[in-house]
C-alpha cells in the first residue's frame, strides 16, 4: 500500500524525534567505542545515555529528545501557525525553546538567538533583526549542523508546489538566521531537497537489491540543485570543499557506497561540521531509502554527531516509507513521539490546502 500525504508527513516528523532519541545517548563517541561498548554488535535500539562529555544530557532517559528535535518542532509549529514561512515568526518559535532550555546547542545556535531574543525585548532597538545575516566568528565556524538537523519542516513543506527559488531562498535565510557560513544553508538544503523529492514519488531499493533506475535520479538532481543552490549563495572564498563536492563523490563511487558500509563513515566523516554529517547523512539514506530500522541504526553506530544524523536520515527515510514504515514499537516507545504526529498531521493539512493537486505517491518500479 502505497503511503499516504498524512502518513509521509508524519513519518518524515517522527523520524527525527526517534533518529535524535536513538542517537543521544551516543553522541560524541567514535565507531571504535561504540563498537566496544556494545560488544561489536553496534546500537539496537534507545538507551540511557553512554556518552560523557554533554553532561546536559546525562539527566535523560531512553527515548527523550534533545535540540534536534526541539527546534524542528519550532520550525513546523511556526509553518503551520502561520500558514506560511515567515523567518521573523521562526525566530520568534527558536527563541521560546531558546528560554525553555539549551543543553545539547551548539554554540553558533546559542549566540545567535541570544542577539536575537535581545532584538524582540528591546523593540528592535538592540541586538540583531531576524532578518539580518548572522555575523562571521571566525573560519569554519558557523558551519555546524544547526540548519540541516531542523530543516525538515521546509522540505515537506516546499512538496506543496513551492517555486524552487522562493525554496532556496526559504533554506538561506533559515541558515542565515544563526550560521553565518553558507555552507551550513547549503548543507540544508540538499536535506531538505530530499525529503521534497521522496515526498513526490518514494523509492523502493535496497541496498542488498538496488535499482539504479531509482538511486541515478535522486543523487543526480540532488546534485545539480545544489549546484544552483551554491552558486545562489556563495561559499567562502579560499574554501574548496563543498557540498556538491561530497554529492559528486557520492555520485561518482556510489559502487562502493552500496558494497562497503563503512565506506560513507570513514570517507565522508560523521563530525558536527555539516559538510561531514549531512554529506554521511545523504549517503546512509542512499543506502537504506526503504529500510528505516537499519538506516537508522547504521547512523549511529557510526559515531560522531549521532543525534543529528540519525534524526537527518530518519527524516528522510521517514518521508519516503511513511508511518507504517517505521517499527512499531519505536514509534510507540515513548509518549513524547506524540508531538510529532501531532504536528504532521496539522503540517499535513497545510501542504494539502496549499496544493490541492496533491496526489498519493507513485513508487518507482
Amino acid at each position: 500500500m502505497k503511503p499516504t500525504l498524512l502518513s509521509k508527513v508524519q513519518g518524515c516528523l517522527a523520524g527525527v524525534a526517534i533518529g535524535d532519541a536513538m542517537g543521544m545517548p551516543w553522541e560524541t563517541m567514535t565507531f571504535e567505542q561504540i563498537m566496544e561498548r556494545t560488544d561489536g554488535i553496534g546500537v539496537t535500539g534507545f538507551v540511557d545515555p553512554i556518552q560523557q562529555t554533554i553532561r546536559g544530557t546525562m539527566p535523560l532517559k531512553a527515548g527523550d529528545t534533545t535540540d534536534d528535535w526541539q527546534l524542528t518542532a519550532a520550525v513546523a509549529r511556526s509553518l503551520i501557525r502561520k500558514r506560511q514561512f515567515d523567518i521573523e515568526d521562526i525566530a520568534r518559535e527558536q527563541v521560546l525553546e531558546f528560554d525553555r532550555c539549551t543543553f545539547g546547542w551548539g554554540p553558533t545556535t546559542r549566540r545567535s538567538l541570544k542577539e536575537i531574543k535581545r532584538w524582540f525585548e528591546s523593540g528592535g532597538k538592540e541586538g540583531r533583526n531576524p532578518a539580518t545575516r548572522a555575523q562571521s566568528q571566525g573560519p569554519n565556524l558557523g558551519a555546524g549542523n544547526g540548519v540541516a538537523m531542523k530543516v525538515a519542516p521546509l522540505g515537506l513543506y516546499a512538496s506543496s508546489r513551492m517555486p524552487q527559488r522562493e525554496f532556496m531562498a526559504a533554506v538561506a535565510e533559515l541558515g542565515f538566521l544563526t550560521h553565518s557560513d553558507p555552507r551550513a544553508s547549503h548543507a540544508a538544503f540538499v536535506v531538505a531537497q530530499a525529503i521534497a523529492m521522496v515526498m513526490m514519488r518514494s523509492v523502493s531499493y535496497s541496498v542488498s537489491q538496488v535499482r539504479m533506475a531509482e538511486f541515478w535520479p535522486l543523487i543526480h538532481v540532488l546534485n545539480e540543485a545544489t549546484l544552483v543552490m551554491e552558486a545562489k549563495y556563495s561559499n567562502i572564498d579560499g574554501i574548496a570543499d563543498s557540498m556538491q563536492n561530497r554529492l559528486s563523490l557520492i555520485e561518482n563511487q556510489s559502487s562502493e557506497l552500496f558494497r562497503d558500509p563503512s565506506w560513507a563513515r570513514t570517507t565522508l566523516g560523521t563530525e558536527c561540521f555539516c559538510l561531514q554529517s549531512v554529506s554521511f547523512a545523504i549517503a546512509t539514506f542512499l543506502r537504506h531509502p526503504a529500510d528505516f530500522r537499519t538506516g537508522i541504526l547504521e547512523a549511529v553506530s557510526a559515531g560522531g554527531d549521532t543525534d543529528s544524523t540519525a534524526s537527518m536520515v530518519g527524516a528522510m527515510i521517514g518521508a519516503n516509507v511513511g508511518l507504517e514504515g517505521i517499527p512499531p514499537e519505536w514509534r510507540n516507545f515513548t509518549p513524547g513521539f506524540s508531538e510529532a504526529l501531532k504536528l504532521g498531521e496539522e503540517l499535513a493539512g497545510l501542504i494539502q490546502e496549499r496544493s490541492s493537486q496533491w496526489r498519493p505517491i507513485v513508487v518507482i518500479e
